[in-house]
């Protein structure tokens, strides 16, 4: 395959997944208004994830108990969307939707940087700058994760007869050294480029 069509295709694909990302979030924040509209459609719709920071449909699981002494008695350890406290809703809302907002950002710059090479002019100012901005993204990502593992997750479900509430810390360290190690090799790759336009510069002046 030649390396037009490589970055045809790899072009193409980025915009799939953007365009998939957009979808999901647009989703996710329907999901979340019409449950606290009509609870009744949500009844196998949990809250899921490391730092509850997904929601998934379960069939196998009980439908959301009417009452908190039921969900209590009967040893049941799901966390119910359609029973979740307006300040959890959000909390979980902004848990999912800090890092696809972070990924369409990064995807953005890698999409600049790939038609950069499409057009050959990889060795401008600008690619450099795409690499720092990608670094930045990495950097609020890792501040992110952070923040969830210091202020720790919480949730509260809320029923007629009571409230159940929760709050726990999760620090994952691997994270940490992933985000850390993607931020380096984004300002090095961003080095890399600055110095290959300085390069390209002084060629073009000694011409």
């Amino acid at each position: 395959m030649k390396t037009t069509q490589v970055l045809k295709f790899a072009d193409l694909v980025f915009k799939i997944v953007i365009g998939f990302i957009i979808t999901l979030l647009t989703a996710f924040i329907f999901i979340f208004i019409h449950s606290s509209i009509h609870p009744e459609f949500y009844d196998k719709v949990v809250v899921t994830g490391e730092n509850y920071s997904m929601i998934s449909y379960l069939s196998s699981i009980p439908d959301s108990p009417e009452t908190y002494t039921e969900w209590k008695e009967s040893g049941n350890k799901y966390y119910y969307l359609n029973r979740l406290s307006v300040k959890s809703k959000l909390l979980t809302l902004f848990r999912i939707m800090i890092p696809f907002l972070i990924c369409l950002l990064l995807l953005k710059y890698l999409v600049k940087f790939f038609r950069s090479v499409k057009n050959l002019s990889t060795f401008f100012i600008k690619s450099s700058a795409y690499f720092t901005k990608i670094a930045y993204c990495f950097t609020v990502l890792l501040v992110f994760d952070l923040l969830n593992s210091i202020l720790g997750s919480e949730i509260s479900m809320i029923w007629l007869d009571g409230e159940y509430w929760t709050h726990h810390y999760n620090i994952t360290l691997g994270r940490f050294i992933l985000d850390i190690c993607l931020i380096l090799i984004a300002f090095l790759t961003s080095f890399v480029f600055k110095e290959g336009e300085q390069l390209r510069t002084e060629n073009e002046l000694t011409i």
